[in-house]
């Protein structure tokens, strides 16, 4: 019988003492062999009581104490003690469900040449409880996936990506990507979605809502964003280019298109930085001057787009998650989701 794949959890933490220990039982609590699992924690200097909580399963984990220096320098800490075939990451605040593990290997067991599986999450809020899912509508045809995305990446169709907790990935290809640029201080998942379709094989998707993301005060997964969280992407596309030309050195690959679907993102950034900052009618103008890259010549489709995001700026920019959040509570969902079709 051939052995099954072993699997390395890493999980960074930030003064979460209050939630890791259910980010430790969900990882304990799965379905796959537990001598097949190792858990390697890293804490970037918590000032709370992170490292007292840890050391209940000071005999089931790895504990790793540094001095702060964000999510990517924790996640290079962890990536450099484990030893599994198979990487899974998981932020502290964050859980798994039981038998995530076990679907995420079985995919990896099958798609011999997938570098990447991944699969939907729930979103809940600081007790628990179910508010959300990504993606809400994971009807056929909606959301876009590709197993191979290089080619559309390079068109400037930025993969389907999912938080922290829904990225697994084989250790050989992530050899070529880790160390990660320490400057990227949060949203490491941001980078690494970036990054992850220059160099995998394959990309597999586990079509099942397997991880809880929990959003609170302190999360970069709340519904209203902060300025330094909407500059802090704009940091990360501007560290993903500047990687850009290294990472395709030797490919003879034409990255124009990313290049300003990318360019893009930064500018949309900016113009949200403004906004927020009090600059609301210079936005407001850059926004209706700003004409992002989309692949596809549907102008109806781009007109939509530039719509929504011209309505976010002048109503608040939380406005589109609470419509989204309206349409989901009644009938209109049906047609959304045949017009999003339509429009693809």
């Amino acid at each position: 019988m051939k052995q099954k794949l072993t699997v390395s959890t890493l999980i960074d933490t930030y003064n979460y003492g209050h939630y890791i220990e259910e980010a430790i039982e969900s990882v304990l609590k799965q379905t796959y062999p537990s001598n097949l699992i190792e858990i390697i924690i890293v804490d970037d200097a918590s000032t709370d009581n992170t490292k007292e909580v840890t050391q209940r399963y000071q005999d089931k984990i790895k504990y790793f104490y540094k001095q702060n220096g964000g999510q990517s320098s924790a996640f290079n800490l962890a990536f450099e003690k484990a030893s599994g075939e198979i990487i899974a990451l998981l932020d502290a605040d964050d859980t798994w469900l039981p038998t995530k593990l076990e679907k995420v290997c079985e995919t990896f067991e099958m798609a011999k040449d997938a570098d990447v599986v991944y699969h939907y999450t729930n979103f809940v809020n600081e007790k628990g409880d179910l508010t959300d899912r990504f993606p809400c509508f994971p009807e056929e045809g909606i959301m876009q996936f590709n197993e191979r995305p290089l080619n559309s990446y390079l068109q400037g169709k930025v993969p389907f990506a999912v938080p922290t907790p829904g990225i697994s990935a084989r250790r050989m290809m992530l050899n070529k990507i880790f160390p990660l640029p320490e400057e990227v201080r949060i949203h490491t998942d941001a980078y690494l979605w970036f990054i992850l379709p220059l160099y995998a094989r394959g990309f597999a998707l586990v079509p099942e809502y397997l991880a809880n993301i929990r959003s609170h005060r302190s999360s970069h997964w709340r519904a209203r964003k902060t300025v330094d969280q909407i500059e802090e992407k704009a940091k990360i596309y501007a560290v993903f280019l500047d990687h850009l030309e290294q990472d395709l050195h030797g490919m003879n690959a034409n990255t124009s298109l990313l290049k300003n679907k990318i360019h893009s993102l930064i500018e949309w950034s900016n113009i949200v930085s403004r906004y927020m900052r009090g600059e609301k009618l210079n936005a407001i103008r850059q926004a209706m001057a700003y004409e992002e890259v989309i692949p596809s010549q549907n102008r109806f489709r781009k007109f939509l787009i530039k719509s929504a995001r011209v309505l976010s700026l002048v109503f608040s920019y939380s406005l589109p998650l609470y419509l989204r959040e309206l349409y989901k509570r009644s009938i209109l969902n049906c047609w959304i989701c045949k017009l999003k079709i339509l429009l693809k």
